[in-house]
């Protein structure tokens, strides 16, 4: 579930492993590089944590970070 946090969008996710934990990572790259937006992505083994801001709009939340969070939200692994 998507929350504010510090004037961000954020989702933390857990995988069995980190192999379905980068297969997460390199679907979402896919999908940031079509709407050319891109988040902050950590990564912990087998946990995943997005950061979505508009850079461009003073670190914001925009409609582009909640339309990326919604086309993320649509990635089944």
């Amino acid at each position: 579930m998507w929350a504010e946090e510090n004037g961000k969008l954020v989702n933390s996710y857990e995988f069995k492993d980190f192999k379905e934990a980068m297969l997460f990572i390199n679907e979402v790259a896919k999908i940031c590089d079509e709407v050319n937006h891109h988040p902050e992505i950590y990564n912990c083994f087998n946990r995943i944590k997005l950061y979505l801001c508009t850079h461009d709009a003073q670190d914001n939340i925009t409609k582009k970070d909640h339309h990326l969070a919604g086309l993320i939200n649509k990635i089944v692994l």
